[in-house]
């Protein structure tokens, strides 16, 4: 390694070995953020312009735990989202809002007494929303 070369290389291994971090590491931090279970209306806007009116049940620095009734539009895993939401303050909701891109991680359908809903994972990755196809 040339004399300044040393330095590039121990700086690409420590990025490569964060940015390599097997999937419990990764999840145990995820878990390990505070988020706020709240109960608010939003709304995520997926490709294509479509419009998902949602209930945020949980919202943190890292993501959200969302909720549909309306299953006419499809969420599929990977899909780009930007989420309407409130914005927090020491997880009581303001009366400001913020749009949040993120990537859908996650999606279930579970059973309520008011019918199958839809559960959608958030996590705000720091991209943009999704592409206007």
């Amino acid at each position: 390694i040339a004399n300044g070369d040393h330095k590039q290389c121990r700086t690409r291994e420590r990025s490569e070995a964060r940015h390599s971090q097997p999937p419990s590491a990764m999840m145990a931090r995820i878990r390990a953020t505070p988020s706020s279970a709240i109960s608010a209306p939003g709304t995520l806007t997926l490709a294509g312009g479509r419009h998902v009116a949602v209930t945020i049940a949980d919202l943190g620095e890292l993501g959200a735990l969302l909720s549909m009734h309306e299953l006419e539009d499809p969420v599929l895993e990977g899909e780009r989202g930007l989420l309407d939401h409130p914005v927090l303050n020491e997880g009581r909701i303001t009366g400001r809002r913020s749009l949040t891109g993120g990537r859908v991680v996650r999606v279930e359908l579970d059973f309520e007494p008011e019918g199958i809903v839809r559960r959608v994972a958030l996590f705000f990755d720091g991209g943009g929303g999704p592409q206007a196809t």
